[in-house]
């Protein structure tokens, strides 16, 4: 996704724009993720079980596994309190690794 600058614009690989809402009322709770209100809907990023408790789905679970098999992180996201989708973050090993932690 490509950010511009006034107006926070997206724009989506097929070249499409997005025209994005600067959230409001955001709270973080550190450890477990951040919410906040966009255009009237309550929006939440972090781990599912703080999100919308008791509402872990076997798809959720199912990402959530996929996850830890592949050693990626899981953002979950939520919209007016249900499971609304996830992210996947991979952060590899960079190749200098070992040079650069001896440095």
């Amino acid at each position: 996704m490509y950010l511009a600058g006034e107006g926070m614009r997206a724009r989506t690989p097929g070249g499409g724009r997005l025209r994005l809402t600067i959230p409001t009322q955001v709270h973080e709770e550190p450890g477990r993720g951040v919410r906040g209100n966009v255009d009237g809907r309550k929006v939440g990023l972090g781990k599912a079980g703080w999100l919308a408790p008791g509402a872990l789905s076997g798809k959720a679970e199912a990402v959530r596994r996929r996850a830890a098999e592949d050693s990626s992180s899981t953002v979950f996201v939520a919209v007016d309190g249900r499971l609304a989708g996830a992210l996947l973050l991979d952060d590899p090993i960079r190749v200098d690794a070992t040079r650069a932690v001896c440095e």
